[in-house]
This record gives C-alpha cells, structure tokens and sequence, in this order.
C-alpha cells in the first residue's frame, strides 16, 4: 500500500530539488561551463547553498524525530529500479560530491598541507564527474516516479 506523503514532505523535497539544481547552476558556473553571474557570486551562492542543503538535511531528521516516522516506508513503496536509483542517488551525492567538495575547500583553507599531498586538478574532475552523474540519476529518478508505470516486465 502507498503512503501518501504529508505537506511537509513534499515542501521539504521540493525545497532540495531547488537548492540541488541551485547548486548544479552554480557549481557549473564555478567550473567554467557558461557565465551567469561571475566566479565569486558563483561561489559564495554555492557555498550558502551548501549550508542550505545540510540545514535541510538536519531539519528532515529531526521532523523523523519529533513525528516518530519510519524512515524506511517510502522504500518500501517503491519498485527494485526506483529502490536502486534512489540509493544511488543518495551515495553518490552524500560520498563523491560531499567528499569530493570538502577535499576541494580543503585547498581553499589549508593550501599549503594540501598541495602538497592531493592533485587539485583530480578533485575538482572527480567531482564535476559526480555532479554529471548525479544529474543523469535524477533525470532517471524523475522519469521512474513520473512515467514508469511501477509494473515488472515479463521475462
């Protein structure tokens, strides 16, 4: 049986997925990509959408906490492929990109130890590559939740 989703929810993932394409704009921008608003706008956007998406993040929890939901129903609901771009989505934009973004402010805080010891040039490709994929597994996501039909294929 599908639950449905409550007000809050939906305001909460619709306020992820602006400030995911918030951050794919900018930090496309920040890459060299096209140019909206210049280099240090870019960033400093990025930057304060960054903070934006783990205050997010925390006020979901903690919504999980103070209603006492289950975490894992909406799991559940949904079909293996939905399941598994789902979870991919979830490591590649919690691992390689958070991973991959606090090693490149690293270069930014501590130049000097970093330097010396991680090629900036290979975590700043590692994750644009992340942001590339990122944005295929959404497109895939939103085709699953808007026209795959749920049903498993013979065979």
């Amino acid at each position: 049986m599908k639950r449905p989703y409550t007000v809050f929810q939906k305001l909460w993932y619709l306020m992820v997925v602006l400030v995911v394409i918030g951050l794919a704009v900018t930090g496309f921008e920040i890459h060299g990509t096209y140019r909206l608003s210049g280099y240090r706008v870019a960033t400093l956007t990025h930057d304060a959408l960054i903070f934006m998406l783990l205050l997010l993040g925390a006020v979901y929890v903690f919504w999980l906490w103070v209603t006492d939901r289950e975490t894992r129903h909406s799991l559940r609901d949904m079909t293996a492929g939905q399941r598994n771009v789902n979870l991919g989505l979830i490591f590649m934009l919690w691992v390689v990109m958070a991973a991959s973004g606090a090693l490149y402010i690293g270069f930014v805080l501590f130049h000097e130890a970093f330097a010396a010891n991680v090629n900036r040039a290979v975590v700043a490709y590692v994750h644009t590559a992340g942001a590339f994929l990122v944005g295929a597994l959404a497109i895939w996501h939103f085709y699953l939740t808007y026209f795959a039909n749920g049903k498993r294929q013979p065979g």
